[in-house]
């Protein structure tokens, strides 16, 4: 199998996946509905799942960005970094280069907001210092991939299905509990099937939904790695997020040891799978004697700065 076809095939898998877990995840908030009110819930759920959806593609990429205190950088600032993400982004057929933010923060962290349309790529002073050049680029590649495949709305419909599951639930216990006493001074009998039902929806929405953020995460490893041609550049990138960001005592004593839940409970796939697919990329490109682009960065800022507790939680 070719590394093209290889790649095309992975693209596939992922898309199927997805699919897949959405579509569970729809048809678990039917079902609950259906549980709920029959018919007319069934109804009722699918109303509120789109009217969701449509509120909550409608939130501006400037609401996150404030919270995060993240300024501008603009083109005479940074010029290598546009240049950086400008390549990769006309690599991935972008329609409009991200505009690039920070924030002064020590903590290593990047993510995207917005959409393909109307792009942006907030930066921590800590992830643009921690990084070589071409770990930053694959770093910048893996958000870029969430741009280009709309990750990020998939992801808030995917959170947006969980939450109204298990409101629903919630809503369909009320119900059982204030028709509670007509179970004990009457015929009917208590609808353990439903109470069931009522139950497990609510967390297997939930399995699913951190089922979905790791498949995206995968794709979004594969095609950063795609991008700028240096797979390995964005494993060492994972590995060095995941060591700095542990406390000191921690990174001595219990090296590697974050994230101890099991894989089905974490949001993120596991760092060593994501370092091994990459790893096999990488086997791919040595075969085949494929190299990526050189990129240069010089980035002339040093500053820093803590989180703050803020009402809707922790920010910078």
């Amino acid at each position: 199998m070719t590394r093209k076809s290889a790649l095309r095939k992975s693209k596939l898998e992922n898309i199927m996946h997805s699919v897949i877990l959405l579509g569970t995840m729809f048809i678990l908030l039917f079902v609950i509905g259906w549980v709920v009110a029959g018919t007319i819930g069934m109804l009722w759920a699918a109303a509120m799942g789109v009217a969701l959806v449509v509120s909550g593609s409608m939130i501006s990429a400037n609401i996150i960005l404030r919270l995060y205190q993240a300024k501008l950088i603009s083109v005479y600032q940074a010029p290598e970094l546009y240049e950086i993400v400008a390549q990769l982004s006309n690599k991935a057929g972008l329609a409009k280069v991200p505009l690039l933010y920070y924030f002064p923060s020590q903590i290593i962290n990047a993510f995207s907001t917005g959409h393909a349309g109307n792009p942006h790529i907030a930066l921590s002073e800590g992830v643009i210092r921690a990084l070589t050049v071409d770990e930053l680029a694959g770093v910048l590649g893996h958000e870029i991939s969430h741009l280009k495949h709309n990750d990020l709305w998939v992801m808030n419909l995917a959170d947006i299905l969980s939450r109204l599951t298990a409101m629903l639930a919630l809503f369909g216990y009320l119900l059982i509990i204030v028709f509670l006493p007509f179970y004990f001074f009457s015929d009917l009998e208590m609808p353990w099937t439903a109470l069931i039902v009522l139950w497990l929806a609510p967390h297997l929405s939930a399995l699913l939904q951190m089922a979905l953020s790791r498949n995206r995460e995968y794709g979004a490893d594969l095609f950063a790695a795609e991008l700028t041609g240096n797979p390995l550049a964005l494993a060492a990138a994972l590995r060095k997020i995941e060591l700095y960001q542990g406390r000191w005592l921690e990174r001595l004593i219990f090296p590697g040891r974050r994230m101890p839940q099991p894989s089905i409970l974490r949001t993120h796939p596991k760092l060593d799978e994501r370092i091994r697919r990459l790893q096999v990329l990488a086997e791919e490109q040595y075969r085949h004697r494929q190299s990526g682009p050189s990129f240069y960065l010089n980035w002339p800022q040093n500053n820093t700065g803590k989180p703050k507790r803020r009402i809707p939680g922790l920010w910078y």
